[in-house]
């Protein structure tokens, strides 16, 4: 019988983007033709007592509360020396936990989606306890030093910036692979069946919700050619609720989802989308040909998310209290900014499956 290699997917589930991500390379690995056998997993604990809970927490909680002080520790961290000391605190952190993980799954090579498991390989290769194939897959439009570790065997990265910027931090040229980030099949599927709807809006808020989503939705009744508001709350139930009680006061209908795996049709028919500027959710709008209007930016790589996308013509970043104007402007037929229908878009996750098929050996 032939043997069907093992890959094992780490993310960490500290915002969706990063979960996503993995499911899209998991995805593509198990069409593949080699025939892997895939795991995927969260390399956080949920349990409420543990450190991994309280990072967790803490970081939701800063960047909705006290985004100031997240700019403040983003950019300290990013700094050399600043970079240096947290990946090693992390790798102190999770390495008896990756070996753990190694030790029950044995699999033929890793997948990194998440600086944190990223971090623990990274010390046991470097301690000669680790001896397969490591591709990380970063998920942002730029480039951490969380993320840079010399001793993993690639890096798919999601532009040329990001790959020049990790040759200008140490890593071989040929070890670092432009693929974009990694998003499902369906959505590159249901592209060749939008059909949108003139004056339908999307509002999202990423995996957890966050942004000031009401208001926004308040803003955006304002605008006469507004017809209809689409809203994902993400996992936040508060806000769903929040949301609900609204319904009856707005001018426009308003359709409202929780977590949904519904995002492809959703953008199919939305004529524009607002949203944070979260990596995973405009790469899948991008995907779709689907202008985006970007507010409430997390301080740090969400900012540089969004200079990134109105650089390339996908989406313009603005101040809330510029959204009306904006999105009058848009549907108006006068918006210059957009001209992302001109943007190429490749298939990331089989372009990653591909790269971790040329990295694996086994014996049939």
């Amino acid at each position: 019988m032939k043997y069907k290699p093992k890959v094992c997917l780490l993310s960490a589930s500290i915002g969706q983007g990063h979960v996503q991500a993995a499911r899209a390379v998991a995805e593509a690995l198990k069409r593949h033709p080699t025939g892997y056998r895939v795991q995927s997993l969260d390399f956080l604990s949920r349990d409420m007592i543990s450190l991994d809970y309280w990072m967790r927490e803490t970081y939701i909680k800063m960047i909705d509360l006290f985004p100031l002080i997240y700019d403040l520790l983003y950019h300290q961290s990013q700094r050399r020396h600043g970079g240096k000391q947290v990946r090693s605190l992390l790798a102190r952190t999770f390495r008896s936990r990756m070996r753990h993980l190694l030790e029950v799954l044995s699999p033929d090579a890793l997948v990194l989606t998440h600086p944190f498991p990223a971090a623990a390989a990274a010390k046991l290769v470097e301690k000669g306890e680790l001896h397969i194939p490591i591709v990380t897959v970063i998920t942002d439009f730029d480039l951490h030093q969380l993320w840079v570790y010399k001793n993993i065997t690639a890096y798919c990265v999601p532009s040329a910036q990001v790959r020049d910027e990790l040759i200008a931090a140490g890593i071989e040229k040929e070890r670092v692979f432009v693929t974009g980030i990694p998003i499902m099949q369906r959505f590159y599927e249901r592209r060749k069946a939008s059909l949108r709807e003139p004056g339908t809006v999307l509002i999202m808020g990423g995996g957890t919700g966050l942004g000031a989503v009401k208001d926004i939705l308040w803003r955006l009744t304002q605008v006469e050619a507004v017809q209809r508001v689409i809203v994902v709350t993400g996992q936040n139930l508060t806000l769903f609720d929040e949301i609900q009680e609204m319904r009856e006061e707005l001018r426009v209908p308003l359709e409202l989802y929780g977590y949904t795996n519904e995002i492809p049709r959703l953008m199919a028919r939305a004529s524009l989308l607002v949203t944070k500027p979260g990596a995973l959710t405009t790469t899948e709008a991008m995907t779709m040909h689907l202008p985006m209007l970007l507010v409430d930016a997390i301080p740090g790589q969400e900012e540089a998310n969004a200079a990134h996308l109105e650089k390339i013509g996908c989406a313009k970043w603005i101040l809330r209290e510029q959204l009306v104007p904006v999105t009058r402007e848009f549907f108006a037929g006068e918006a210059t900014w957009y001209t992302g229908d001109q943007q190429k878009t490749q298939h990331s996750a089989q372009l990653v499956a591909d790269i971790i098929d040329s990295l694996v050996t086994f014996e049939n």
